[in-house]
């Protein structure tokens, strides 16, 4: 008996913390939707203590936006084909990364770096991350 009251307490705790997981502080709420009125498919969760994460549909485009809980929008992330990225980053890639393939291709608008290119690397079984402007410079965050 003590165990069922333990095990019910658990859940509920749980699903409470969950509950206000998806949904982010007025401050968030407003901000996003001065900057992306419009989206359909809005799906919220806490990456951090401090940012919020939105995945979103926006004309037609599935983008992943990040804000600060004050409401400060942090960056906007959109998928896209490899054939996308900018020669300029093309290039630096193959200067600085010789032999590493590219397994996912993203373009990131951020306040501090504006639109830079972040790209998901492989060698074999090793993985890493490398960002660049569009013209080429590499990018550490």
């Amino acid at each position: 008996m003590k165990t069922n009251k333990i095990i019910l307490t658990l859940s509920v705790m749980l699903i409470s913390v969950y509950a206000l997981a998806g949904k982010p502080p007025m401050s968030v709420q407003k901000a996003f939707e001065q900057k992306f009125p419009g989206s359909i498919r809005v799906t919220w969760i806490k990456e951090t203590a401090t940012i919020w994460e939105a995945s979103i549909t926006l004309n037609g485009i599935n983008s992943t936006v990040l804000f600060s809980t004050d409401g400060t929008w942090l960056e906007t992330e959109v998928k896209i084909k490899e054939s996308e990225l900018p020669a300029a980053a093309h290039a630096a890639i193959r200067t600085n990364c010789s032999g590493w393939t590219i397994s996912e291709s993203n373009k990131v608008e951020t306040g501090q770096n504006g639109i830079i290119f972040v790209v998901d690397l492989r060698k074999g079984i090793l993985k890493k991350v490398a960002a660049f402007k569009e013209d080429g410079t590499p990018v550490t965050e």
